[in-house]
């Protein structure tokens, strides 16, 4: 197995957004851990089999830096169905209205559907953001939650709490002895058995976020038509 501290350092820089607290897996379930969260933290966990999800939210700030869409199947059998009839047309509208974002599957049954911004924003933004782009581009179906659940990250945009709430990151390990892996469209989303960190799998994990371009959201802010309730943004350098 080649060296982690590349594709450590590349989860690190985008998807942690609050340094100060991750939630790690435990026998019943996720534990908020407060501490310093580090490259070394992600490596820490790809090299002991764990799974660590990052809160959206910086501490007490009500601000966050990416949006997520969680869709989890009734049913493993249906998994294939819920990505040819949902996910793909998703990923499809985004890709031809120039939205970038990370395709993920989630190790089980699910799939998540990351958007990184280039700036910290509020959380009404990112709501009314996750919001446009849901109206947009997700297909319609009568009844949805026959096939699956969305959960949406953030939930909603008003509320004051310390962290929001957590997402699982990419390349964390489900007990059932699967990575998380991010889906490559140059590979037509193809999902790998991915029971150990190989070469061959780190390869194109990195490919995924070398290639990708935070979403700008200025620009999304005029496409989609939104009214921004932040008075100042703050650009990630």
């Amino acid at each position: 197995m080649q060296d982690l501290k590349k594709i450590s350092k590349l989860l690190f820089n985008t998807f942690i957004t609050n340094d100060t607290a991750i939630a790690v897996q435990t026998e019943s379930g996720y534990k908020t851990v407060e501490t310093d969260v580090t490259p070394e933290t992600i490596e820490y966990m790809l090299r002991g089999k764990a799974s660590i999800a990052a809160y959206q939210q910086a501490t007490y700030k009500n601000t966050l830096r990416w949006i997520c869409f969680d869709f989890d199947c009734v049913s493993e059998e249906r998994l294939s169905e819920l990505f040819e009839t949902v996910v793909r047309p998703f990923l499809q509208n985004l890709t031809d209205i120039c939205i970038p974002f990370i395709a993920e599957f989630s190790g089980r049954r699910g799939f998540h559907v990351w958007i990184i911004l280039d700036r910290m924003v509020s959380k009404q933004d990112g709501f009314a953001l996750l919001s446009a782009i849901h109206a947009k581009c997700i297909p319609y179906m009568e009844d949805p939650e026959s096939l699956y659940h969305l959960d949406r990250f953030p939930a909603t945009g008003s509320g004051h709490n310390k962290y929001g709430k957590a997402v699982k990151i990419p390349m964390s390990y489900h007990r059932r002895g699967l990575y998380a892996q991010m889906l490559s469209p140059d590979r037509d989303y193809q999902i790998l058995p991915a029971t150990v960190l190989d070469d061959a799998f780190i390869d194109i994990q990195t490919a995924i976020l070398e290639g990708y371009q935070n979403a700008n959201y200025d620009n999304l802010q005029k496409f989609l038509h939104i009214e921004s309730f932040t008075e100042r943004l703050i650009t990630i350098s």
